[in-house]
């Protein structure tokens, strides 16, 4: 299943409120209830039109515990002489769960030499 964004908006002063879930494989079988028993990935989402034009909103998604903030333009609009809709949509997204292993970035020392290298680490 693919979930886009549209090139619509929701209007000024407008409101979209969304509840969204994704659950497991539909292929599976009988056993786990084609995907059901797989438990479901949600997200609530909250969308406001600052202008005719211009949205913005705040998401939480229950995978990785995710927030995110978002924010849509439309720049070229359809009409008769214009056959397309175009839109920029940008997202920023943070993922909060708390992770077993730090994959992030970190400083080491490297002088080229590794027993010289191994003791340093140690101290």
């Amino acid at each position: 299943m693919i979930h886009m964004p549209s090139t619509e908006d929701v209007g000024k002063n407008g409101l979209d409120f969304r509840f969204n879930h994704r659950f497991g494989n539909a292929k599976s079988t009988s056993y786990d209830f084609f995907g059901l028993d797989n438990g479901a990935n949600t997200q609530l989402s909250l969308d406001y039109g600052l202008t005719d034009r211009i949205t913005i909103g705040i998401a939480r998604t229950s995978f990785q515990k995710t927030y995110e903030a978002r924010g849509k333009i439309r720049l070229l609009t359809q009409d008769s002489n214009f056959p397309v809709t175009i839109s920029f949509f940008g997202v920023f997204g943070q993922e909060t769960e708390e992770q077993s292993k730090f994959y992030g970035p970190y400083l080491k020392v490297s002088t080229g030499f590794p027993s010289f290298d191994s003791q340093l680490e140690k101290s």
